[in-house]
């Protein structure tokens, strides 16, 4: 595999392989309920911290950070 072709990578230095959910709850956003999805990183099965980097994906309205090639 090629690490240059993983999800997300911070210039050579991190990547990651994977996405897993770390947690889903609704919140009411303009008057609709909408699931709000936490992620965590993580590569070949590690947990990776990639200095308080975070992705939110929210229903019907995308992602808070936009997510990596």
């Amino acid at each position: 595999m090629n690490l240059q072709d993983n999800c997300l990578n911070n210039f050579g230095l991190s990547f990651v392989d994977e996405f897993r959910v770390e947690n889903i709850e609704i919140i009411n956003i303009l008057g609709e309920d909408r699931k709000v999805i936490y992620f965590d990183f993580y590569q070949n099965g590690n947990q990776e911290d990639l200095d308080g980097e975070e992705e939110i994906w929210i229903e019907g309205i995308g992602s808070t950070g936009a997510i990596g090639p």
